[in-house]
């Protein structure tokens, strides 16, 4: 009984850490008269590392673990980091592992988004995805292999 209630709990922090704080920061960051862009930065990613957390947790990670209370308070303190308005975690994390990355493969990633346009506007939507099921879906394929390969030296 006691477990149920825990996971309970837990759930209803973890909802409100996932969907609830981030619009509170995000106002009262908006409404701050000299907001620092490293806070507006720093919810902008915040939101996207937790909302890519809860979609890691609904396709594999929540059913790996056996503990889930323990994971559950993990992710919990893990949003708060990253929402934190002195700490910045969600920058630091971002800084520290992402942006490397960013900056390594901006190029690449910008003449494809470049490329996934022009195909869009020049051929119409229907045929976009037409031909991204084919011929498109290499030129994804192959970035993102040698992007793993790039990651892996």
């Amino acid at each position: 009984m006691l477990d149920v209630v825990v996971d309970w709990v837990l759930s209803l922090t973890l909802w409100f850490v996932t969907y609830i704080q981030p619009i509170v920061l995000g106002a009262r960051v908006c409404r701050a008269e000299h907001a620092k862009p490293a806070q507006v930065m720093n919810i902008t990613l915040a939101v996207v590392f937790v909302w890519l957390t809860e979609f890691l947790d609904s396709l594999i990670l929540g059913r790996i673990f056996a503990m889930r209370w323990l994971y559950t308070a993990f992710r919990i303190a893990l949003a708060w980091y990253w929402m934190h308005p002195r700490l910045l975690g969600a920058l630091k994390t971002y800084q520290k592992y992402l942006l490397p990355m960013v900056e390594r493969h901006a190029g690449t990633i910008d003449s494809l988004i470049t490329d996934h346009i022009n195909e869009a506007r020049h051929s119409g939507s229907w045929k976009y995805v037409l031909n991204l099921t084919g011929a498109g879906a290499k030129k994804i394929s192959g970035a993102v292999h040698s992007a793993l390969d790039v990651k892996q030296e």
